[in-house]
């Protein structure tokens, strides 16, 4: 299946990584997000963040922009996990095909594109998964407390119900 150009998803996974791009540093604007490749177009890929020698020092995401809902979203990134807007011009990062405001800023619709220290994503990352884990274990603990120990022998385990079969 084709991502179509124009949506957001598409603009998630066509962010080309200047570094390693080749490009026309003479014929492109990098300020006005206009690119003159002359060889390879590298897009900035989730494998990346496992290679030692392509690693990149953020982590780049889509952050909801709404003016008018006092820019909740966007504060909360800034504050809690010291994100950064993604500058034309600066940054060695390029959603394909969008041009920057007149900020520098990328977006795209209600969102702009950001970028998070790897460092403090990740643990953001792992704050969430530990929380997803001691939320499954109070389920099943809370499970064992409510089923009483002869409904527990009532229901039939997989072993049981492959001997009845």
């Amino acid at each position: 299946m084709q991502i179509q150009p124009g949506t957001l998803h598409f603009y998630k996974t066509h962010i080309v990584d200047l570094r390693r791009s080749e490009w026309d540093k003479q014929k492109s604007d990098p300020s006005s997000g206009k690119f003159v490749f002359t060889g390879k177009k590298v897009y900035v890929r989730s494998e990346d963040y496992l290679k030692k020698g392509i690693r990149h020092k953020y982590r780049l995401e889509w952050v909801q922009y709404d003016p008018q809902g006092g820019l909740t979203m966007l504060k909360t990134y800034q504050y809690q996990l010291g994100a950064d807007f993604v500058v034309a011009g600066k940054d060695p990062y390029w959603p394909e095909g969008l041009e920057p405001d007149a900020e520098g800023h990328y977006r795209f619709m209600d969102t702009v594109l950001m970028k998070i220290p790897l460092d403090r994503w990740t643990e953001k990352r792992k704050r969430e998964i530990d929380r997803a884990n001691r939320e499954a274990d109070n389920v099943r603990r809370a499970f064992k407390r409510r089923v009483s120990e002869a409904d527990r022998r009532a229901v039939i385990d997989e072993e049981d119900l492959y001997k009845i079969i």
